[in-house]
């Protein structure tokens, strides 16, 4: 998960532009098919013409601006959603496109000519064998421009013209624009090196200072001790306490606060209180397994203040939907400005043949690494009847595994989740407070690299949060 480094394009391809990689290699074709969401280097088409008189040149420009960026891939056989993305429903049945035709019309068009490469191929989906086209675009050894204008008609019959003769063109998030004289520069010195190149599946490194930044959140204040004592219910529950974290194993009872001090006084068993140095805890390894159940029972007691359902079984946190509801928002800071986002979701799933509610949650974890403590914040979602209960079943965790695959092809997507919410769980002062001296940053673990995946940036994911819906119907239909 990448956070914004200079305000420049990234360079590179998916491919990575490697001496002798392979664009149409099966892992590579693999996750094209897989992704329903365009991006700088990936666009989608119902169907492609390059006959006289068709709009080639409305697609010819997308081109320019591929190979201008570092490369690229369009995919053709996928229509566009009402809702946003783009559905696979294949390639009519007479449909062909010749590779000589197609590499022949873009360079009439072209100031130096590309290898533009073009494969149909075979995949099948919900039992149903369909064919799809992929055309790929190399990253051009210099800035390509358009030797003529770009003219054509639109389905009303007016001229229309794709793009001028001489400009300088690039892609911009989905979008292909006129490049501005800083991404000509840019232009010029990604040519300049044909090794610099991004591929996200390779992992080369793109060469751009930027900021990794994790899913974990450093603990800034620890308690210093560990309070522990035997307690006598008589068989009731325990009773409300105002301990900020309180585990109770049997008759043993655990806290980062003195126990003596709340109402829980009266039920100690006389002379059993004792309290031990934290770093004892943490250097034992039983007792450090009971220490993350402790600080895990400081974030539970936290969030179900803040209105928030926990999953024991999932260990999940998730906000309730009230019965008479359909769905369910809450507002946060977004990462650039306020947004609503959607946490909950009634919806009738054929694959259960009923309606469940959908909800956004997060697994939280506590982990001892490096002799720090940390606590760890993993998206996902859950499913209940009745807006407030978890199910579970081996047919509801198909639906989840479903939705979750979802959430973690989108990279940004997932960032996005992460601060979400942690927002959930700050303080005013931007810390997490879990107790009077159990505090975690409000920040995410981070580090400085030079590799990063193009269209991680907190800008594009900002950028495209509008189009992804919170919860992907697609990922609930698939599941």
């Amino acid at each position: 998960m990448i956070q914004p480094g200079p305000a420049q394009p990234q360079s590179g391809s998916l491919t990575g532009g490697q001496a002798g990689a392979d664009p149409f290699g099966e892992a590579i074709l693999s996750y094209l098919c897989s992704r329903s969401y365009e991006s700088s280097e990936l666009d989608f088409k119902e169907t492609l013409e390059t006959a006289k008189g068709s709009n080639f040149a409305k697609v010819a420009r997308h081109f320019f601006g591929m190979t201008n960026y570092g490369g690229g891939f369009l995919l053709v056989g996928f229509r566009e959603k009402p809702t946003g993305g783009f559905l696979p429903v294949g390639l009519p049945e007479n449909f062909h496109i010749d590779q000589a035709e197609l590499q022949g019309k873009f360079n009439a068009f072209a100031s130096v000519p590309l290898p533009i490469g073009y494969r149909e191929l075979e995949r099948t989906l919900e039992g149903i064998t369909r064919r799809f086209a992929v055309v790929y675009v190399p990253p051009g050894p210099e800035p390509i421009t358009p030797l003529s204008d770009g003219r054509y008609h639109n389905a009303k019959g007016r001229e229309r013209i794709a793009f001028v003769r001489g400009e300088v063109l690039i892609r911009r998030g989905t979008s292909t624009m006129k490049a501005n004289p800083s991404e000509v520069a840019w232009i010029r010195q990604r040519a300049k090196d044909t090794a610099y190149q991004l591929s996200l599946l390779s992992g080369a490194p793109d060469g751009i200072d930027e900021i990794l930044s994790s899913n974990i959140f450093p603990a800034i204040r620890l308690p210093a001790r560990v309070f522990r004592c035997l307690i006598n219910l008589g068989g009731n529950h325990v009773p409300n306490h105002g301990l900020n974290s309180c585990l109770v194993v049997g008759r043993a009872l655990q806290s980062f606060e003195d126990p003596s001090r709340t109402s829980l006084h009266q039920y100690i068993e006389a002379g059993s209180l004792r309290s031990d140095p934290l770093s004892e805890w943490q250097e034992d390894p039983e007792l450090s397994r009971r220490l993350m159940q402790l600080y895990e029972s400081a974030l539970v007691l936290k969030g179900t203040r803040l209105g928030m359902g926990f999953d024991w079984a999932r260990r999940r946190f998730f906000y309730p939907l009230a019965a008479n509801d359909s769905r369910r928002e809450e507002e946060w800071e977004g990462i650039t400005k306020r947004a609503s986002r959607q946490v909950a979701v009634r919806r009738y799933l054929g694959s259960l043949k009923r309606e469940v509610v959908i909800h956004s949650s997060v697994r939280t974890e506590f982990h001892l690494t490096g002799g720090k403590i940390h606590l760890q914040l993993e998206p996902g979602f859950l499913l209940s009847e009745d807006g407030r209960h978890p199910l579970h079943g081996q047919k509801q965790g198909n639906v989840l595994i479903g939705l979750e695959s979802w959430l973690s092809s989108h990279n940004g997507g997932y960032l996005r989740n992460v601060l979400f919410w942690s927002s959930r769980l700050l303080d005013p002062d931007r810390v997490i407070r879990l107790g009077p001296e159990l505090e975690f940053s409000g920040k995410p673990a981070e580090a400085r690299v030079r590799v990063g995946i193009r269209e991680d940036t907190l800008r594009s994911v900002e950028g495209r949060s509008a189009g992804i819906p919170e919860i992907a119907p697609e990922a609930v239909d698939d599941a």
